[in-house]
């Protein structure tokens, strides 16, 4: 696995951060890493990624040897139509229902699909 790290600290360097980013979705969106983008219409993986989608919406994450493992996303959905999200070559996919967030993250980057885990928020009951 690929970690970049600053030669200076040591410490591991993250993409350039884009915190919060609203998506309509219609179609397939590919998302980029925010340093990786260089045309004004490719759609900038953020944080954050609210999304409102159309029937049969597909988001495709980022190229994973672009980034380290650790890198992550938090997709929301805030519209009432269920969306896929997929790796960059389409396979790996989990479907958001309306109303749910998703949050996924890098954890091996040896390919360009990678290998992302994936947690569903707020599903399900808690007990104090």
């Amino acid at each position: 696995m690929t970690t970049f790290t600053s030669p200076f600290t040591g410490n591991v360097i993250q993409p350039t951060d884009v915190s919060y980013e609203a998506i309509a979705l219609s179609g397939t969106v590919q998302l980029y890493w925010p340093q990786y983008v260089n045309d004004a219409g490719q759609q900038v993986s953020a944080r954050i990624i609210d999304v409102v989608s159309a029937v049969g919406g597909i988001l495709k994450l980022p190229n994973a040897q672009q980034a380290s493992v650790g890198e992550d996303i938090l997709i929301r959905n805030q519209g009432s139509n269920t969306f896929t999200v997929s790796r960059s070559d389409g396979t790996g996919s989990f479907s958001v229902p309306a109303g749910q967030s998703y949050y996924t993250y890098l954890t091996d980057n040896t390919t360009a699909v990678g290998v992302w885990q994936t947690v569903a928020f707020g599903l399900g009951t808690s007990y104090a």
